[in-house]
């Protein structure tokens, strides 16, 4: 009998990478942006508040928007 419990082992944490990235182009609100990601990148792409995620890479981006369009 073993008297210590065996560490389970845990999945790494997501990478959080650091990157500038630009993104032209012209949108009504941070909803409109959010959807066209989405759908030009065919979900490989998504944001949940200002957190991007590359969902097959499982990287994340923290995200700034300029102009801004959260209030």
């Amino acid at each position: 009998m073993w008297l210590f419990n065996k560490k389970e082992e845990s999945a790494p944490a997501p990478r959080l990478a650091k990157t500038i990235l630009c993104i032209p182009g012209s949108w009504n609100s941070y909803e409109a942006f959010k959807d066209a990601l989405i759908v030009t990148t065919d979900a490989t792409y998504m944001m949940a508040a200002l957190v991007l995620m590359d969902v097959e890479g499982k990287t994340f981006f923290e995200v700034e928007l300029f102009p801004t369009f959260i209030q």
